[in-house]
């Protein structure tokens, strides 16, 4: 799995992830499924989505991992009655967003593997042009 149960620790506490996710470690894996589909989503067309959430460990890249936790909690948050969502999750899913947003569009470069490995296949922009023409009489 690309996320553990110890990686929460930077965002949570133990005691608050078994109460956000009900006491119900099902739920919370279909939660990580969801967000890295989601991701999934945003990513597929410029690098390659399949090795990138193999990953584990060390290898993973520490903002795409803190910003899948975050969509996790997010839609755990959002499972509980009344107005218990704390605005920080609210926040959070707001830059995340943003975050994909921007990667998308190529404004944000993270370090992922791309779909051919080292050359940016998927990107659409193309550079280059022909060759000029003149035009003396």
């Amino acid at each position: 799995m690309f996320i553990q149960t110890a990686d929460y620790k930077q965002l949570i506490t133990s005691d608050d992830l078994e109460v956000v996710q009900q006491a119900d470690t099902v739920a919370r894996v279909a939660a990580e499924n969801a967000a890295i589909e989601y991701f999934k989503g945003y990513l597929r067309s410029r690098y390659n989505v399949v090795a990138l959430f193999a990953l584990t460990g060390a290898a993973r890249d520490p903002v795409l991992l803190q910003f899948v936790m975050d969509e996790v909690l997010y839609t755990l948050h959002s499972t509980l009655p009344g107005n218990m969502m704390p605005e920080i999750r609210q926040i959070r899913k707001e830059n995340l967003d943003k975050w994909l947003m921007n990667v998308q569009k190529g404004l944000i470069e993270p370090n992922f593997p791309t779909i051919d490995g080292d050359d940016d296949s998927g990107n659409p922009v193309k550079y280059g042009g022909n060759k000029k023409l003149g035009s003396t009489w």
